[in-house]
């Protein structure tokens, strides 16, 4: 696809908080919470919900985000952080915009009496296994607490109204590909369909090290007990010339409102920040973002980096066809929604 064919107002991703309390081995805020990766400070961590929403105004009255913009509050953080995320959704719900969440599922969801969500289109739950092993090497959580989170919040929602696709994101590492049946039968139980996909790096300054030789023989090594690199290194070296990032698909605005070239490099990387998004029209962000294409995306796109990371090689889609929905949930059809990356 024609980078001038690219529609990025078909998804928006907002941060509205930038800290995760996850420690993912092979994501850019884990490797940075892991001192794998130099540290960055980012002055402002949490979006104030009432700034949220003037920001959605604003974006809407530029038509930044127009009728088919899918809305993403979240990036590389955990949303289920926000202190007050009931009031996030309630600011999405207000404009009646389509919005998709993800989480780790380690946080409960604590949603006021009478809150309806109604426009929530995906529920997704990142899982990188189905064990506490699994989750020691890579979240670092509490598995049976996830679980439990995970249940419960998928009654608040269907309780107040969500009835699109509850999904999860199953990232399958060499010491867990044999858990995705015990990771099935969780989903199936509780109304959901399973995506799985080989577990990637997302981070471009990995990213591009290894795909020029210059990583650092020991990441390399724990890169390749946990990860199934050839499957990455094939779907990079069948990248088209007109590969189509999925970082050049989306618009990413950081807490402080900056536009942000790439969803994939930490906001604060040089160069990844565009401006603020308030005071540009949206002939300035196609124009900055095509500017940056040619600079801060180069070394990215040269190394086919961006094939590497977003290739998602074996992505496989499991679900009950037949399986009749918990009740609450009219979402037992799961055809025909929309895919997104992996977090």
């Amino acid at each position: 696809m024609p980078y001038n064919d690219f529609e990025p107002r078909n998804r928006c991703y907002i941060e509205v908080v930038r800290s995760c309390n996850a420690m993912c081995t092979w994501c850019d805020t884990g490797m940075r919470k892991r001192h794998i990766l130099p540290q960055y400070n980012t002055n402002s961590k949490i979006m104030d919900a009432v700034a949220f929403s003037k920001l959605l105004t604003c974006l809407i009255e530029k038509n930044v985000i127009l009728k088919q913009t899918i809305v993403f509050p979240y990036n590389y953080g955990e949303p289920f952080l926000h202190p007050k995320f009931d009031l996030i959704l309630h600011a999405l719900e207000a404009f009646k915009l389509r919005y998709w969440l993800s989480t780790n599922g380690s946080i409960p969801l604590k949603l006021p009496k009478n809150t309806r969500l109604e426009h929530l289109e995906q529920l997704v739950f990142s899982m990188p296994g189905f064990s506490q092993a699994s989750y020691d090497k890579i979240h670092q959580l509490d598995f049976e607490a996830v679980k439990q989170n995970i249940a419960g919040t998928l009654r608040q929602v269907r309780a107040a109204g969500f009835t699109g696709l509850a999904e999860i994101s199953y990232h399958r590492y060499r010491f867990s590909e044999d858990e995705l049946p015990l990771a099935l039968a969780f989903a199936y139980e509780n109304g959901m369909r399973v995506r799985s996909n080989l577990a990637s790096v997302l981070s471009v300054d990995i990213g591009c090290d290894f795909m020029e030789g210059k990583l650092n023989q020991d990441i390399l090594a724990r890169m390749r007990e946990d990860i199934n690199v050839a499957g990455h290194v094939e779907a990079a070296s069948q990248k088209p010339d007109d590969f189509a990032c999925s970082a050049l698909q989306t618009l990413t605005i950081t807490t402080d409102f900056n536009l942000c070239q790439c969803c994939w490099v930490h906001e604060e990387a040089p160069g990844n920040k565009l401006g603020d998004i308030r005071g540009m029209t949206w002939a300035e962000i196609k124009a900055a973002r095509a500017e940056a294409r040619n600079t801060f995306c180069a070394r990215c796109r040269s190394c086919r980096a961006d094939a590497f990371m977003a290739g998602w090689p074996e992505t496989s889609i499991h679900q009950q066809e037949q399986a009749a929905p918990p009740a609450g949930n009219a979402g037992g059809n799961f055809a025909g929604h929309r895919e997104r990356k992996a977090l």
